[in-house]
C-alpha cells in the first residue's frame, strides 16, 4: 500500500524492519555470517536514522576476508544501541557511530565506536568490573553489554568477550573478540 501511494520512506522503513526481524531470528540458528550480522545492524541503524534524522551518521566496514566467518547473532545491535542512547543522543551536535569487523591471527574483532559523551574513569571501571562478574549485582544499567559478554564467554570460553574503552567527551569503543569460526 505504501508503495502504491508513493510513500517511499515507509517502504524503506518496512524493508529495514523486515530484515531486522529475519536476521534476528535466523531460523533459530545461533551462529550467522559476519556479513549477515552487519546486515542486521545496518537495518537497525536505518530505523534509528529515521527516528533521529540528522542527529548522527554511521559507517559500516567489514574486512572482506572476514565476511563469511561466523559470529553469534545479535552481537552488534545492543552495542550500537548503547552508542546511540548513551553516547550520541544526549550530546549537542551531530554524532557518529562506526562499526567495524576485522580478522587477525584467527581472531575476529568487531567494534562499535562513537564520538559521544564518553564515560568517567569511575563509570568505566564499574562497567569493566560488571563485565567480569558472574552476575551483575546491584547494577541498574549495562545489562545488554553483560548479556552479550556472557553469551560470548559461554560459547567460546572465559578469555573471549567485550572490552570497553572510553574517555569523557571523546566517545566510547566496545570491542568484541572471538575465535575464528567458518
Amino acid at each position: 500500500m505504501a508503495q502504491e501511494h508513493g510513500a517511499d520512506n515507509v517502504v524503506h522503513m518496512v524493508g529495514a524492519l523486515t530484515r531486522l526481524f529475519r536476521i534476528g531470528l535466523s531460523r533459530g540458528r545461533e551462529m550467522i555470517r559476519v556479513s549477515e550480522e552487519f546486515e542486521h545492524v545496518k537495518s537497525y541503524l536505518t530505523i534509528q536514522k529515521a527516528r533521529y534524522g540528522e542527529k548522527f551518521d554511521y559507517s559500516l566496514e567489514v574486512q572482506p576476508e572476514v565476511a563469511d566467518w561466523l559470529t553469534l547473532r545479535v552481537m552488534l545491535q545492543p552495542l550500537v544501541e548503547n552508542a546511540i542512547y548513551h553516547g550520541i543522543k544526549e550530546q549537542r551536535g551531530k554524532g557518529s557511530v562506526w562499526v567495524t569487523a576485522k580478522g587477525q591471527d584467527n581472531v575476529l574483532e568487531m567494534a562499535v565506536t562513537d564520538n559521544g559523551a564518553g564515560m568517567s574513569p569511575e563509570r568505566l571501571s564499574q562497567l569493566r568490573a560488571m563485565l567480569q562478574a558472574e552476575r551483575p549485582a546491584g547494577e541498574t544499567s549495562g545489562f545488554a553489554l553483560y548479556n552479550v559478554n556472557e553469551r560470548l564467554r559461554l560459547s567460546f570460553g572465559p578469555e573471549w568477550g567485550i572490552t570497553i574503552d572510553s574517555a569523557p567527551g571523546q566517545g566510547t569503543t566496545a570491542t568484541i573478540r572471538l575465535p575464528r569460526k567458518d
